[in-house]
């Protein structure tokens, strides 16, 4: 009885390194995930950014054409002023002639430009709404990345904390188990993917599928000894040992 009673405790301890080792393993590679993770929202913000920046750049690039175009303006209007003037002066017909086509064109000129002016006014309207529109949704992305960003830190924090008590907890778990069982199990876990052990399911070893001899699940079942399956060499067990 009493040789049974250790081969139960030693699989159970078994059991639960393995429950606890696939639990560092996660903690682990979310810790190792961490870098790429923050680097894509960083990404994500830079982006978000950019979409701003450019609607920023729409906005000054409409307000530049638009103090371009009312300078061009004033040129025009002072220029009629001169031709104007210089009407009062001529003294042939020609010369009277010239400058009223020059007051003509310079008269299209303003007409045309004001046309230009009113209708780059009209789309600064909409560009500055737009940009308006990129700033709000930026103020909100930027919130949102930069919550999630400090929700993964604190993540990160909690798991490296979880993982060092995991670790505090393993160190006390392994002395459950003989030196050679524990060496076992670490080889054949680090090759198969961290797992060690395989339930028994309908005769078959769950970890590779293969069908196990009659007499080692018997032998497993009344806790005879430690039994491993003969092709992937994980340690076996029930998921509910017998007493």
């Amino acid at each position: 009885m009493e040789s049974e009673l250790s081969v139960r405790e030693e699989l159970q301890g078994l059991e639960e390194l393995q429950e606890l080792d696939t639990k560092l393993q996660k903690l682990t590679g979310e810790l190792e995930a961490l870098p790429s993770q923050l680097v894509e929202l960083e990404t994500d913000l830079d982006a978000n950014k950019v979409l701003l920046q450019k609607a920023q750049a729409l906005v000054e690039k409409s307000q530049k054409d638009q103090r371009e175009s009312e300078e061009a303006l004033a040129t025009l209007r002072e220029q009629l002023v001169k031709y104007k003037v210089q009407l009062m002066e001529v003294k042939t017909n020609k010369e009277y002639q010239a400058v009223l086509k020059e007051i003509s064109l310079t008269e299209q000129g303003i007409s045309t430009t004001e046309d230009n002016i009113l209708e780059l006014m009209l789309d600064a309207d909409d560009i500055l709404q737009e940009s308006k529109q990129f700033e709000m949704e930026f103020h909100e992305k930027n919130r949102e990345v930069q919550g999630r960003i400090q929700a993964a830190q604190n993540s990160a924090d909690d798991a490296e904390k979880l993982l060092e008590k995991s670790k505090e907890s393993r160190l006390e778990l392994v002395t459950t188990v003989s030196p050679e069982s524990l060496s076992h199990y670490e080889r054949i876990s680090k090759a198969r993917g961290g797992l060690g052990l395989a339930k028994i399911m309908d005769g078959s070893c769950q970890g590779c599928n293969v069908r196990l001899r009659p007499q080692l699940v018997a032998e497993i079942r009344a806790a005879i000894r430690i039994g491993v399956c003969e092709k992937c060499q994980r340690f076996l067990y029930f998921e509910t040992l017998e007493t």
